[in-house]
């Protein structure tokens, strides 16, 4: 499994909108081949939003490159971000506990 991290800063006068975002995107996201899930975690504190998105493959995530760089874009088009990175990793482990 593989994962790209967004982490991006949004500016102190912009409201926490992450999980609406989750909402409007997700639909794209699981169209796409290869697409296990998404995480995404913020700290209000600091105004730092981290997106995780898991992939069954490298091919897969970097299929999605266009796609995922257009949604960058689309989100933060109107938005005040201060700073925004992109990272991919392997994923070494994983596990989910269900209830």
């Amino acid at each position: 499994m593989f994962a790209r991290l967004t982490t991006t800063v949004i500016g102190r006068d912009e409201p926490e909108v992450a999980a609406e975002i989750v909402e409007r995107i997700l639909p794209t996201l699981q169209n796409l081949d290869g697409f296990k899930g998404i995480l995404v975690m913020a700290d209000e504190g600091s105004r730092v939003v981290h997106g995780i998105t898991l992939w069954d493959s490298a091919d897969a995530m970097e299929r999605s490159e266009s796609v995922a760089r257009g949604i960058r874009e689309a989100e933060t088009r109107s938005r005040h971000v201060i700073a925004q990175e992109t990272a991919r990793f392997r994923v070494v482990a994983f596990h989910l506990t269900r209830s």
